[in-house]
């Protein structure tokens, strides 16, 4: 079989390598390496309760998709690449390897064929009967994945963020106050009031998530950061700006109508808006966005949207499109709206 086939076996056995990925990550082996000597599968086998025979196997693959180094035979050390997955590492990247290795929130992926023939989508509703935001309830396990990693692709997601709203020239000089929508533990409401001190915030979630925020406040905002349980479908906070990352991507064009209208109901001020989210690029482009929007049809009622689609979002629910600004070398980018008067 000739070299050149890589890229097509690639596609047709991509799933190998993050199953791979997932098996090290559950088995503890990237923390086995915290001294950054070698580790044979012998000795890794009885550190973390392996068969020592299948042990090596997998290692041997970790080592062919560059997250080990075999330095000998069965001897290994930790590259780079694979310090990524370790628990103490800042990135995070190890809740998200344990997010899609998860069978129930890849569960709706089983179910791509005939959800595009029958016109549907939200695989966990094909596959559970119900959501995947009840099967988090039902199961605090994997929910506690979920958020691990949600928090995870949140901290990434900041400068993307913060670097859009500089490139825009978004004017939030006038913002006395921010509501993060389903802001989960406000990590892009803390980054924002770090930077205008003369702001004050409060995140809307679930209950419980909320009580998880209050724990978690960052030191420096904690009395201008406040948590509240809501409906984001029922209302929202009064604020002179919202903020809405990665939440509309959720839900189908009535819920996010819902969701902006309620925004629109309560909006002070300067009545900004600020919705951050991996857009969809124009015909022709490839991009990640094409991707994410596969994933959001087997796990979801939502959709990933171009800047046509939030246009038509905003022009439903009370708001006038300003600007959509992704910084180079960035995924997320910023819709920013002003409220119609």
């Amino acid at each position: 079989m000739p070299n050149d086939m890589k890229p097509i076996f690639d596609l047709i056995y991509g799933h190998w390598n993050s199953r791979i990925l997932e098996a090290g990550v559950t088995l503890g082996v990237f923390d086995e390496f915290v001294d950054g000597s070698a580790k044979s599968a012998d000795a890794l086998a009885t550190t973390i309760g392996a068969n020592a025979t299948m042990l090596y196997r997998l290692l041997r693959a970790m080592a062919n998709l560059g997250l080990l180094v075999e330095a000998d035979f069965n001897a290994f050390t930790l590259s780079p690449l694979g310090g990524l997955f370790q628990a103490s590492h800042p990135s995070g990247m190890r809740s998200l390897a344990l997010l899609e290795g998860n069978r129930t929130h890849r569960a709706g992926w089983n179910h791509l064929v005939e959800m595009i023939r029958a016109g549907r989508q939200d695989g966990a509703q094909v596959e559970f009967g119900v959501t995947l935001w009840e099967m988090m309830r039902r199961d605090p396990q994997y929910g506690r994945i979920f958020q691990d990693a949600m928090s995870t692709f949140s901290k990434g997601e900041v400068g993307d963020v913060v670097e859009a709203l500089r490139l825009g020239d978004v004017d939030l000089s006038a913002v006395r106050t921010f509501c993060d929508i389903a802001g989960g533990l406000g990590t892009l409401l803390t980054a924002l009031l770090s930077r205008y001190p003369d702001t004050l915030g409060t995140c809307v979630d679930l209950a419980e998530i909320a009580e998880q925020g209050k724990k978690v406040r960052e030191p420096n905002v904690a009395n201008r950061l406040s948590f509240v349980a809501g409906d984001i479908f029922v209302s929202v906070p009064e604020a002179d700006c919202y903020l809405l990352k990665n939440i509309l991507h959720d839900w189908d064009d009535r819920e996010c109508i819902a969701i902006l209208s309620n925004a629109r109901k309560r909006a002070t001020g300067p009545r900004l808006l600020l919705i951050c989210e991996i857009v969809i690029t124009p015909p022709g482009m490839p991009h990640y966005s094409k991707l994410l929007d596969i994933n959001m049809l087997c796990v979801t009622n939502g959709r990933q949207r171009g800047a046509h689609e939030f246009q038509g979002l905003l022009a439903a629910s009370g708001w006038e499109l300003q600007s959509v600004v992704t910084a180079p070398g960035h995924l997320t980018s910023v819709v920013a709206a002003r409220g119609v008067p």
